[in-house]
């Protein structure tokens, strides 16, 4: 009989994964699929129709069909013979999970995240056979009470139900799940101690319970001799880590950041033998170890209370990643941090450190890739960095002098970030030999001169309006096998389409540049944000401003520039902030609903605009909105700018609040901030 049914059906409705799973792309969804009933075919032909699937973004693979999961009549449930099912990434319009799902009773897989799903858990206790349950990324709410028909499915070996509302104890009967290899309950409203009964899951390997409000000690797991990874982070949890959890053979991602921890972890004296490859201590009201498992990759210590640099590092010859900031950390960067040989960042911001070590030259042979040494006090010139360096964040020290020539030999350097400190001098002109430049931001120095023409050779500066690149700070899930390594902290450029907007921004503010801005700043149409405030930048704003589409945010303040403001600027439609206060502007302030709605506050200290929102009204005046013809100079600076945008922007997932995001977080002003959270609200 088997060869006569459906018995796998991967009904992926995403909109661009592949032609032959994409319901946008099916011109024959059965092809392949030998011996079917002609009602098993007709069921599912019907499913696929019952979608709009006319507007799929082939773009975004995580923009699926929409529509409601029909229960009664709905064509899938009459697929009785399905053993698998996914139907994850959609928008099912918020709608509840029909309980005619229960009629699938040959299931074994089912897959349902990220689908606006709500209501209550719901009932699969029919599934008898389910072996693999994801629930993850939904709107489901309420309890998981003992009689949760969840407890009744014993060949469960996978439950995710990550990012949902659920707010309840979890009850004693998640121990009667003893088959369960990976149980991931983060990102709920869980609140009280995790049950004994955890223990009795001894086949786990994976056991995710962060962000959620569990409290008491630590939770009794070790007994879980399979366990590889335990991720507690940003809990209530008190008390100790038992040092019998470092005894566990297999435990090789330990992750307890954000909770009550007191004391130092008690590593046992074996711990040589340890396969603990990830330690993740961070925001806890612990003190330093004397010992530490040698075979660690990543360690993240940030806000532990550390008040000198930790020596014991110097043993870790596999360390890859160490997060150090928000500490007490005093004194210069050691000499033997650049000798470890697999080391690629190193974040030691928000410490009181001045200085590094050793001779000038120390960390030019290093391996280090990504160095974050914000909110410091060092001070002097800018130190030689490792020649292997990608970026570079000391925003908010003490550097002084000019930005260093040498800093143009660093050819794979992507961000030089070197806002809010004492700077002089000029932009340098050999920044072009700089290649893959993404992100150059001097804020808030004493810089002078005009903006380098050289710039423009930087090639990836420049990106095309219909493949935008931009810059992607993610994590990678660590959840499954599949998805590559725990923890790539990596920059990613990425061609996302022209419906995935990058976050590009270009930050000159604050110092003592001058001239003219130039036209050919249009061209940077993937910008959102231009801030060019506080500087001596003269002569008209540029027409072609109007044709940067997606701005979203301008801030020309406290210049010295005249004429009008250009009419095209009043239909940049997703304009929602500008400020070109304190200058030498004139006439009538453009209608349109992009301007018309900003604060007055917004045009201050101009005293020849007139219009709303100002209280000056024109009379009728009738003042050109034309740019005057360019001068002699402003040709010359024309090319200045001809490169397309700096770009950051925020993947899924930020890094858990580490170094990368400090490189944004940190220095960034407000209005840039508010611009991005909007951004990622309205792509949700």
């Amino acid at each position: 009989m088997n060869t006569m049914c459906l018995h796998f059906l991967a009904l992926l409705l995403f909109c661009s994964v592949s032609s032959t799973s994409s319901l946008c792309s099916f011109q024959n969804p059965v092809v392949g699929l030998v011996a079917c009933r002609p009602h098993q075919i007709q069921a599912f032909n019907e499913f696929q129709n019952e979608f709009d699937t006319l507007h799929c973004d082939h773009s975004d693979p995580f923009n699926g069909v929409c529509g409601t999961l029909k229960p009664n009549t709905h064509s899938l449930f009459r697929l009785h013979q399905l053993r698998y099912l996914d139907l994850s990434h959609n928008n099912f319009i918020s709608s509840s999970l029909p309980s005619e799902f229960g009629n699938l009773n040959r299931l074994e897989y089912l897959y349902l995240s990220q689908n606006e799903f709500n209501g209550s858990f719901p009932l699969v206790g029919n599934l008898t056979k389910l072996v693999a349950l994801d629930l993850s990324y939904n709107r489901f709410s309420g309890t998981l009470s003992p009689n949760t028909s969840l407890f009744e499915l014993h060949h469960l070996s996978y439950v995710n139900l990550d990012f949902n509302m659920f707010s309840s104890s979890l009850p004693s009967e998640i121990g009667n799940l003893n088959r369960l290899e990976l149980l991931s309950l983060s990102s709920n409203n869980f609140f009280g101690q995790v049950p004994p009964t955890i223990s009795n899951l001894t086949s786990l390997t994976h056991l995710y319970l962060s962000q959620n409000k569990l409290t008491g000690n630590f939770p009794l797991v070790q007994n879980l001799t399979n366990l590889s990874f335990l991720i507690l982070s940003d809990n209530h949890f008190s008390g100790t880590i038992p040092s019998s959890l470092l005894t566990l053979p297999f435990l090789s991602f330990l992750e307890v950041r954000g909770n009550d921890l007191t004391g130092s972890i008690a590593f046992p004296n074996s711990s040589s033998s340890s396969g603990l490859e990830s330690l993740l201590l961070g925001n806890n009201n612990r003190s330093n170890s004397n010992m530490i498992p040698p075979n660690l990759e990543i360690l993240y210590l940030s806000s532990c209370r550390i008040s000198e640099f930790p020596n014991i590092l110097k043993i870790l010859k596999n360390l890859e990643f160490i997060d150090l900031s928000t500490n007490r950390i005093k004194g210069k960067v050691p000499q033997w941090l650049w000798s470890l040989p697999r080391l690629h960042t190193v974040a030691l911001s928000n410490n009181f450190l001045n200085g590094f070590a050793g001779p000038a030259e120390v960390s030019v042979n290093s391996s280090v890739k990504i160095l974050a040494m914000q909110q410091n006090r060092f001070e002097g010139t800018i130190p030689i960095l490792p020649l292997s360096i990608n970026i570079f964040s000391a925003q908010g020290n003490r550097f002084t002098g000019s930005i260093p020539l040498s800093i143009c030999d660093y050819k794979s350097i992507t961000h030089l970030l070197l806002p809010y400190n004492n700077l002089t001098g000029r932009i340098p002109q050999c920044l072009s030999n700089v290649t893959f430049l993404q992100m150059l931001d001097v804020a808030y120095n004493r810089l002078t001169g005009k903006l380098p023409r050289s710039l423009v050779n930087c090639s990836s500066l420049q990106m095309n309006e219909d493949e935008a690149l931009y810059t992607e700070f993610h994590r990678s899930n660590y959840r499954r096998k599949e998805d590559g390594e725990i923890y790539t902290f990596a920059i990613q450029r990425s061609n996302h389409g022209a419906n995935k907007s990058p976050y590009a921004t270009i930050d000159f503010s604050g110092n003592k540049l001058e001239g003219q801005i130039p036209e050919s700043i249009g061209v940077l149409k993937a910008l959102i944000a231009l801030n060019l405030s506080n500087n001596a930048f003269t002569g008209h704003i540029p027409l072609s401003l109007s044709n940067l589409g997606k701005l979203e945010s301008l801030d020309l303040s406290r210049n010295q520039l005249s004429g009008t403001i250009p009419n095209g600027i009043a239909s940049l439609s997703f304009l929602e902030y500008i400020d070109v206060s304190h200058n030498q502007l004139k006439g009538e302030i453009p209608k349109g609903t992009q301007i018309t709605g900003q604060p007055r506050s917004s045009f201050d200290g101009n005293a020849g605009l007139c219009g709303f929102p100002l209280d000056k009204s024109c009379f009728g005046t009738n003042v050109p909105p034309a740019q005057q013809p360019k001068d002699e100079d402003e040709e010359k600076e024309d090319k200045v700018l001809s490169w397309k945008a700096v770009v950051i922007g925020y993947g899924f997932g930020v890094l858990l609040g580490l170094t990368i995001a400090q490189l944004i977080a940190s220095y960034k002003p407000e209005w840039l901030i508010k611009i991005m959270c909007q951004r990622k609200r309205r792509n949700r």
